[in-house]
């Protein structure tokens, strides 16, 4: 429950919205966003190693969500 009201006050362009939250008998649901594009993760290992520029930017826009969530 935690967590679903720290998600319910994020408005980042970079941080998965959480739009409606139910609590069913035996579950919970959560209406997020769509969003497209993969993991990051998942990007790094098809990329190989990424050129200096896109890195810092990939970097940049971390340190921004973390600096946001704090």
């Amino acid at each position: 429950m935690n967590e679903v009201e720290i998600l319910s006050q994020m408005d980042h362009p970079n941080v998965v919205r959480l739009y409606e939250f139910y609590d069913e008998p035996h579950m919970y649901c959560l209406v997020q966003e769509v969003v497209t594009g993969g993991e990051l993760f998942d990007a790094i290992i098809a990329e190989g190693r990424f050129a200096e520029n896109k890195a810092q930017m990939l970097i940049k826009r971390l340190v921004g969500v973390i600096n946001y969530c704090h």
